[in-house]
C-alpha cells in the first residue's frame, strides 16, 4: 500500500469510542447551558416588559 492509500484509510476510520463519548458529553453540556441562558434571557425580557408596561399604565387610563 502506498502512503496515499494509508492516508485515505485513516481518514475514513470511525473515531474511537472514548473520544466520541467525550464529544457527545460536551455537546450535551453546551446544549443544557444554552437552554439555561435562553430561559434566563426570556425571564429577564418578560420582567423588563412588565416593568415598562407598568410605567405606562397611568397614562393609559
Amino acid at each position: 500500500m502506498s502512503v496515499h492509500e494509508d492516508r485515505n484509510n485513516f481518514i475514513y476510520q470511525p473515531p474511537p469510542s472514548r473520544r466520541g463519548g467525550q464529544e457527545t458529553g460536551l455537546s450535551i453540556v453546551v446544549t443544557i447551558a444554552s437552554l439555561i441562558l435562553a430561559f434566563m434571557a426570556a425571564d429577564h425580557a418578560k420582567y423588563v416588559a412588565l416593568e415598562s408596561f407598568r410605567d405606562w399604565l397611568p397614562f393609559l387610563d
